[in-house]
């Protein structure tokens, strides 16, 4: 099965996906009920992940973020037609109580920014994820060659600073993050 997870990883990258990872149910130790995978695929064995980089903060105009968006969607799609072709259901994640970026350390693809997002050496948090969860038995990441980038978080916390989704006293806060990027553009691993 592994061979075909090489295969479903080279139908990511020429998507336009730079990264992609796996995760199995055993992997998921940390979740609350409420994010059950097993509500959306009841038997779902698999969730694979794809990351594509962040152009939104290049100040993107409606017109090419809709593009852009349609591009992310039809590398998807690709992925599930693959998966769907060898029998089995595959559907996009799509529920928020489900971290993606907290799935993706899971499968191996980066690690966890203070502020809760995916960081990753060569694109710093300027990341775009999606998932797809599936009844298909994939193995779990990492092994070999299947995850594009390691990451290394230097916790420096720069992605805090003066971000207005943060307080002393809570910390960072989701629920407020306004999505201006500014945290995207402190993050040292950003410039690589």
């Amino acid at each position: 099965m592994s061979e075909w997870a090489f295969e479903l990883r080279e139908t990511a990258i020429e998507a336009g996906f730079v990264s992609f990872g796996l995760v199995t149910p055993e992997k998921l130790t940390a979740l609350p009920d409420t994010a059950d995978p097993a509500r959306h695929l009841v038997g779902y064995r698999s969730i694979v992940l794809v990351a594509a980089p962040g152009e939104r903060v290049t100040n993107l105009g409606p017109k090419s973020q809709a593009l852009l968006d349609d591009r992310l969607s039809l590398g998807l799609a690709r992925l599930r037609q693959d998966i769907s072709g060898e029998g089995y259901a595959a559907l996009p994640l799509v529920d928020s109580r489900l971290s993606l970026p907290r799935l993706a350390v899971a499968a191996g693809m980066g690690a966890l920014a203070p502020n809760g997002m995916l960081v990753v050496n060569r694109y710093g948090l300027n990341l775009y994820l999606l998932g797809l969860i599936t009844e298909a038995p994939l193995p779990a990441t990492p092994f070999p060659g299947l995850v594009a980038d390691t990451t290394i978080c230097r916790s420096c916390r720069l992605c805090l600073d003066d971000c207005i989704a943060t307080t002393e006293q809570v910390g960072f806060n989701r629920e407020w993050c306004s999505g201006c990027a500014e945290c995207v553009s402190r993050c040292p691993l950003q410039a690589r």
